[in-house]
């Protein structure tokens, strides 16, 4: 009751748009296969995920925390075509003196109406940054479905 509810929701809201009448027949398909959240399950796909994070405490030294952290994932649809893989690896340094360096690359394969090879790295410098108030500089590169890209953050808390 519920669903058909939203599904005439949905539709007359988009009806009221003056869009084709084919749009307003998929939507009023398309609310009747999403949760209460807007989460649309992807039934034609098969995923296998690994991880990786190892944290080693240090004694002595000016080096407090090294951290080792790597994701893998990778999707296929259930006839075997291979839809997107994604490698997400980090290294981060904690000093004693409460200075900590970053640096993350990913790399990933997407395929759409066309296969995209994206990569991004990251570098950050941060201060106090397990604690509540801290700072943080940082700059990330690489490129996203064909487009170079480079782009700064400051945060401070």
């Amino acid at each position: 009751m519920a669903r058909a509810a939203s599904s005439r929701l949905l539709g007359g809201l988009f009806a009221d748009r003056a869009l084709p009448r084919a749009v307003y027949a998929s939507w009023r398909g398309f609310a009747d296969s999403v949760n209460g959240i807007g989460f649309v399950r992807d039934d034609d796909r098969r995923e296998l995920d690994a991880a990786l994070a190892r944290t080693f405490w240090i004694c002595s030294g000016m080096l407090e925390r090294p951290r080792y952290n790597s994701n893998y994932n990778a999707y296929w649809s259930q006839t075997g075509v291979l839809r997107s893989w994604e490698i997400d690896q980090s290294v981060d340094l904690g000093f004693r003196n409460r200075v900590s360096l970053s640096a993350s690359y990913t790399e990933e394969f997407k395929r759409f109406e066309a296969d995209f090879r994206n990569h991004q790295i990251g570098l950050e410098l941060g201060y106090n940054t397990r604690e509540f108030q801290s700072a943080q500089v940082g700059f990330e590169f690489g490129k996203n479905f064909e487009q170079t890209s480079g782009y700064g953050a400051l945060v401070v808390d």
